[in-house]
């Protein structure tokens, strides 16, 4: 059982035509905006996180398609959108978790570190996507991460955008990743998603809960 690449896309826009999906595939998405402010979360979307400084913000977010023909819905404000779609096995529950978002000024792209999770925890596969962006769209922002794989990109005149996943899926830790370019603005996302058997009924329709990653409880 795994998390398995579906597809993905990339545009200059504040919506995109996902790839061909089933009900059940994971949408994860980063709209890109040339402003300190994000676009707008669209409705049915579950926000990952946002930030913007120097002119350059990114908010990421996913949902769970219902059905073989959603949409992206509409990012408002956004400059760009890329969308990541992935399926999770039948039967069984991918989450995406809060982004590491890093930006600055520099040569140094930096796709930052993330806590992973292991398989004695109860989790089935795990992988990472990741979102690169940059003001100087003459950059190869579409240069992966070491361990990564780039999926899109699309540019214009002050700003370029690429998405990446991981090559190989694997529990554990996403180590910090550089990437040398011209030194100019930009702003990166790791995401994580986990995958993890459907939460089992007990004796009275009670939840079995499972142990998180940190030690909380999830379902």
């Amino acid at each position: 059982m795994a998390i398995n690449f579906i597809g993905a896309v990339s545009t200059l826009s504040t919506s995109a035509s996902p790839p061909s999906h089933q009900k059940g595939d994971i949408f994860v998405a980063a709209a890109l905006r040339t402003n300190n402010t994000s676009a707008s979360l669209p409705a049915g979307w579950i926000g990952l996180g946002s930030a913007g400084t120097n002119n350059l913000s990114m908010r990421t977010g996913y949902r769970v398609a219902q059905s073989s023909s959603e949409n992206s819905g509409t990012w408002t404000n956004a400059t760009g959108l890329s969308l990541i779609i992935l399926r999770p096995t039948a039967g069984t529950i991918a989450v995406p978790t809060s982004p590491a978002q890093t930006a600055a000024i520099s040569t140094s792209v930096q796709y930052g570190a993330l806590t992973g999770v292991v398989a004695a925890d109860n989790y089935i596969d795990q992988t990472y996507v990741a979102f690169g962006s940059t003001l100087l769209d003459t950059n190869a922002i579409e240069t992966a991460p070491t361990g990564m794989t780039f999926l899109e990109k699309s540019s214009q005149s002050g700003l370029a955008f690429a998405s990446f996943r991981l090559t190989s899926n694997a529990f554990g830790n996403w180590t910090a990743q550089t990437v040398t370019l011209p030194s100019a603005t930009w702003r990166t996302s790791v995401v994580r998603i986990a995958e993890y058997p459907f939460p089992a009924f007990g004796v009275g329709g009670g939840i079995f809960f499972r142990p998180g990653p940190s030690g909380g409880m999830s379902e």
